[in-house]
């Protein structure tokens, strides 16, 4: 999804950073050229960090944030939005901030870092421009959890543009087609 808005704002125009903690995944080779890549290349345990990566990765975004003064950050799942909020603050930037959600933030996995994001929510909630929402669902449950009704925006997942010559060049397409979508 992060990749996808980031071609499309590339294509209208925009200067774009995808600024991520480690760039290996299965999406990558679909970057549009137009945008900048930016890797702290972390070393991932799991599906995380590990808490001194974690720690590393937000003094880094910090760092970055404060050298680079984006005009405006778009972050997201719910622990990202938290480290990016933190990074914000302590790079002192100044730039919009638009964490995105895309499951109600009420729904926890049981993990270290989702009790810390949900504890400290209030400070993501505290330095959003605007949060976005993948649903009217989620959007209420983000009210629930502390965003002003006004602050909400609802933005509901990208599709990847079809090609326009009718190839098929990305085999997650078919596996996507044989489920019916």
């Amino acid at each position: 999804m992060f990749v996808l808005v980031a071609n499309e704002m590339a294509a209208r125009g925009h200067a774009v950073t995808l600024f991520v903690w480690n760039a290996r995944g299965p999406n990558a080779d679909l970057l549009n050229p137009d945008v900048r890549l930016v890797s702290l290349e972390l070393t991932m345990r799991g599906e995380g960090f590990g808490r001194l990566g974690t720690l590393r990765g937000l003094v880094k975004s910090a760092f970055f944030l404060r050298r680079e003064k984006p005009d405006a950050v778009f972050s997201g799942p719910k622990f990202a939005n938290l480290m990016m909020a933190l990074a914000l603050m302590c790079g002192v930037s100044r730039s919009r901030f638009f964490p995105s959600y895309h499951a109600p933030s009420s729904l926890r996995d049981g993990r270290l870092g989702d009790s810390i994001a949900a504890t400290l929510a209030w400070l993501t909630v505290r330095r959003a421009t605007k949060a976005i929402a993948v649903s009217r669902g989620v959007g209420r449950d983000l009210v629930a959890s502390g965003f002003r009704d006004e602050q909400i925006a609802v933005i509901h997942n990208p599709l990847p543009p079809v090609d326009s010559r009718g190839s098929d060049t990305h085999p997650w397409r078919a596996d996507l087609a044989a489920m019916g979508e």
